[in-house]
């Protein structure tokens, strides 16, 4: 069986090898018909991940061209998986003979880097010329040939590709495209194949549960990578099993030949997202993994080097200091601007206590230069009213900076109202409420679980999440009071924002049992 783990390891260790130079390959481009009709069963069945905009193949030549005669070309096919995009064309005998390895080149797929392909190698019997040609007799034409372009090098194991020889039929390929796991189980999906046999039913068992799957799921965007062979159509499956991790998986396929059981390695992340070092939180380690930089590097720099000038003057909304794991931003501007805390409640770093919907009136109309918060946003009843105010609170050319969360567990309750996207932010802070946007965007990519898995939350821990979303703009006009409005008033609102929790979020963590 060959799991795509396996196949990216190989091609690994094929990158760490000096290869000798590629014989020129002489590739014939299939046409725009339907290409001649090949044998049944692939020579090579075979997934990779593939670079950006894959435009070129290495093809190590192995056993299995010994399946491909004089009389026969070599049909290659590689289809992205994710758009069913093809190229197909033919590689001559006479390029396999005495080659350690054949590039090939085709026009560039649209795919981003990391995108799932499929490789089938065929035996295809040449064209030959119609019937009725006159001169086919005398000398049998050729199918038109290209040069293959080998001048720029392969980019390592990503854009590279290992064959293996040709798989006994009674043995099966899988390929786990999705997967993820928790304290209670493991998710798996992706589909299975037997060349040619029809897969009966699949076992899955881990040493905690096991799971006979007899229906699969129709799988079009198989049958043309697969060389349209039986049993590609319904070859899906998903499932959610008891596991516990680093336990052994196993699948056992059964077909109208007998079974076949191999172990099944879960593949590891991304690069980006594997964890490949150890490190504590509660030590006071400063060498401690971060999070790749947005495009914009970081945005509260971009701010601090706005606004940390001499002589201006700044208010934090919801500066109260209420984290164990908090820090103050008070100390953080030593450039000369005038900093001022403010939150509802009386506490830690607050100077003005009140109701941050009405920090125009707490702070006078246009009198600040800046203004800024931390997760402050999801706890305020009226985000709308609130971007109102800043507007107000800021003269013209002001800076104001927003960041809050996309993605995070309920906290702070009963004031835990919302969750913003970028785009939400660039509403809320956009031309209608005077602002010009400087930057936006979503940092520190999150993962959801489900605590009861459902077909329909099945693939929410492959979901992107962001824990911060932020927005940077600048004040360049004024909207007129009552422009924004809703039906509350002043008290209404500063008795709802009381309700925000004065204690410690981590002592009521531990109080509650480690449950909010």
């Amino acid at each position: 069986m060959q799991t795509a783990r396996e196949f990216i390891g190989r091609l690994a260790a094929r990158a760490s090898r000096a290869a000798p130079p590629p014989a020129p390959a002489v590739v014939a481009e299939a046409p725009a018909a339907e290409p001649p009709a090949a044998e049944p069963g692939p020579l090579v069945l075979e997934h990779f991940h593939g670079q950006q905009n894959l435009r070129s193949i290495r093809l190590p030549v192995g056993s299995w061209s010994a399946a491909v005669t004089p009389g026969d070309a070599l049909q290659v096919t590689v289809t992205c998986m994710s758009t069913g995009a093809t190229r197909r064309g033919l590689i001559l005998h006479d390029a396999l003979v005495a080659a350690q390895a054949v590039d090939v080149s085709f026009s560039a797929f649209p795919n981003p880097d990391g995108a799932l392909f499929a490789l089938v190698l065929l035996r295809a019997p040449l064209p030959q010329p119609p019937a009725d040609d006159p001169d086919a007799a005398a000398s049998p034409r050729p199918p038109i040939t290209l040069e293959c372009n080998a001048a720029a090098p392969l980019n390592g194991a990503a854009a590279a590709m290992a064959v293996v020889p040709v798989m006994p039929r009674d043995r099966i390929s899988y390929v786990i495209e999705l997967s993820w796991c928790d304290q209670a189980g493991v998710f798996l999906s992706g589909w299975v194949h037997a060349f040619g046999e029809r897969v009966l039913g699949l076992r899955i068992t881990t040493n905690l549960a096991q799971y006979d799957i007899r229906t699969f799921a129709p799988r079009p965007d198989l049958v043309t990578a697969l060389g349209g062979m039986a049993g590609t159509l319904d070859s899906g499956f998903g499932a959610y099993l008891p596991w516990q991790a680093g336990s052994r998986i196993r699948f056992e396929v059964t077909t109208a030949q007998g079974t076949c059981s191999e172990d099944v390695l879960i593949p590891r992340p991304p690069a980006a997202e594997a964890l490949t070092t150890a490190y504590c939180l509660t030590d006071g380690s400063t060498d401690r993994p971060k999070p790749p930089p947005a495009a914009d590097d970081d945005p509260l720099l971009m701010f601090m080097g706005l606004v940390n000038l001499p002589g201006l003057s700044i208010v934090e909304a919801g500066a109260r200091a209420v984290s164990e794991n908090g820090s103050l931003m008070r100390h953080a501007f030593h450039g000369g601007a005038a900093y001022r805390g403010m939150d509802i409640h009386a506490g830690p770093n607050v100077d003005i206590v009140g109701d941050a919907h009405r920090l125009h009136e707490l702070v006078g109309e246009g009198t600040l230069d800046a203004t800024f918060s931390f997760s402050l946003m999801e706890h305020l009843a009226y985000p709308w009213l609130y971007a109102q105010s800043v507007n107000r609170a800021l003269r013209i050319g002001g800076i104001a900076f927003q960041s809050t969360h996309q993605t995070c567990g309920l906290h702070e309750v009963p004031n835990d109202f919302w969750r913003f996207s970028d785009n939400g932010l660039q509403v809320l802070f956009g031309p209608e409420m005077g602002f010009e946007v400087i930057a936006a965007g979503m940092r520190n990519r999150m993962r959801t679980h489900p605590a009861f898995v459902r077909a329909e939350e099945a693939l929410a821990p492959l979901l992107s999440a962001w824990a911060q979303s932020f927005i940077l703009v600048r004040k360049v006009a004024d909207i007129s009071p009552g422009a924004v409005a809703w039906p509350v008033g002043a008290g209404g609102s500063a008795d709802l924002a009381q309700n925000y929790p004065k204690g410690s979020s981590v002592a009521r963590y531990r109080e509650s049992g480690g449950l909010f």
